[in-house]
């Protein structure tokens, strides 16, 4: 009897060994199925089918409309500079060299057309007053012998050895007049109001444009020699791009074409221009032609505060286009590298039935996307074109 019962207690302790263990696996089997009939959720089987309130459209800013007739151009993408033509820039320098006595501008700024920008002072400006005074005193004399001559010359009362040496001295002195005139309408002084009096050792250098200067590089005190750059004043009133287009895409240009541009350092802002000039030649070490292009004319308001001659630029030229079945941007969704879109099914009680469908995106703009698989679609099939994205991604 003690012995059985000693198998007993034995056989109980082996059963309380071996339960704990088979009640884990039962429950380990039991969550394996558990996990099993509930598969990780993915975008396939995410709720396709949507329906929106009223009010939830209006909270949302939500926006329908069907697929539109779009045109998209085939880019060709270039870099190039803001430039200015050649009459448009203006090296200042002066024809005569003298020591700086007075200046008063600074880069940046708003010059005339005739505006003093500096002061030049020598005394070698006074000769060339005193000497012009003197050959234009010289000049009467001599016009009056000779025109004396001329008509003592006429009525035979003078030889004509007389007559060719007065008219030789007269028009050498016109000559030498005449050039040290020049010299002085070149350092702006006014020949016909010159005199003993106002004789100056100072002249003034003004701007041949109107525009702004773009650099300064004289200081007050410094001496200019004429080989000198004092100032370089620039008109941008004819702004425009100079860009590079390789050779194997020069076929595609023409004269007319669109171009979008921004700035090297400032890509989120756009601005327009147009094909003007394609250059006959191409660059034999960059195998690159010159595209001469136009700014477009509302740009005049950004020019002077956004644009400096010498910038670069990166720009897309619209080289032909094709028109094609498109949605906006903001319709279609991408997840995991496919695309997808909400499809209105229909209307019941003022609630809206979307449907997600997948969407083929073809050309893409700043402003469209290409749906490729349009033909899946009825032509008057509407598509929510705001708002998409995060009732897709949610």
């Amino acid at each position: 009897m003690e012995h059985e019962n000693f198998i007993n207690i034995n056989a109980m302790k082996k059963l309380f060994i071996f339960l704990p263990a088979i009640l884990l696996l039962a429950c380990g089997a039991e969550k394996k199925e558990e996990n099993e009939s509930q598969p990780e959720e993915t975008v396939e089987n995410q709720q396709t089918e949507i329906q929106l309130t009223p009010d939830q459209i209006e909270i949302a800013e939500i926006t329908i409309d069907s697929l539109q007739k779009h045109e998209f151009y085939n880019e060709i993408r270039v870099n190039g500079v803001i430039d200015l033509p050649p009459e448009n820039k203006a090296s200042i320098s002066t024809y005569f060299s003298g020591y700086i006595k007075e200046i008063h501008i600074l880069p940046g700024q708003k010059v005339r057309k005739g505006q003093v920008l500096f002061s030049l002072e020598n005394p070698e400006y006074v000769f060339v007053q005193q000497n012009f005074l003197e050959t234009k005193e010289a000049l009467n004399y001599l016009k009056l012998d000779y025109e004396r001559q001329k008509n003592l010359a006429e009525d035979k009362f003078t030889s004509q050895k007389e007559f060719v040496k007065a008219e030789t001295e007269y028009n050498s002195m016109r000559a030498k007049f005449e050039a040290l005139k020049k010299q002085l309408q070149m350092m702006h002084l006014n020949t016909e109001k010159l005199k003993a009096e106002t004789i100056t050792s100072v002249i003034n250098v003004t701007s041949p444009i109107d525009g702004f200067l773009s650099s300064v590089e004289a200081t007050k005190g410094m001496f200019l020699n004429p080989s000198d750059i004092a100032a370089t004043v620039i008109n941008t009133d004819h702004m425009h791009l100079e860009l590079s287009v390789f050779e194997k895409d020069i076929n595609n240009i023409k004269i007319g074409q669109p171009i979008n541009f921004h700035l090297l350092n400032d890509s989120e802002k756009a601005y327009k221009a147009e094909v003007y000039l394609i250059g006959k030649s191409i660059d034999p070490e960059n195998r690159t032609v010159n595209i001469h292009a136009h700014l477009e004319e509302t740009l005049d308001e950004n020019i002077e505060t956004n644009f400096t001659t010498g910038m670069y630029v990166e720009a897309r030229i619209m080289a032909g286009s094709q028109i094609k079945n498109a949605l906006p941007n903001d319709a279609i969704v991408e997840i995991d590298q496919k695309y997808y879109a909400l499809l209105l099914q229909g209307t019941e009680n003022k609630v809206m039935n979307f449907k997600r469908v997948d969407i083929i995106p073809g050309k893409k703009d700043n402003q469209f996307t290409e749906v490729v698989n349009h033909s899946e679609f009825k032509s008057n099939s509407i598509f929510m074109t705001k708002g998409a994205f995060n009732l897709i991604k949610e």
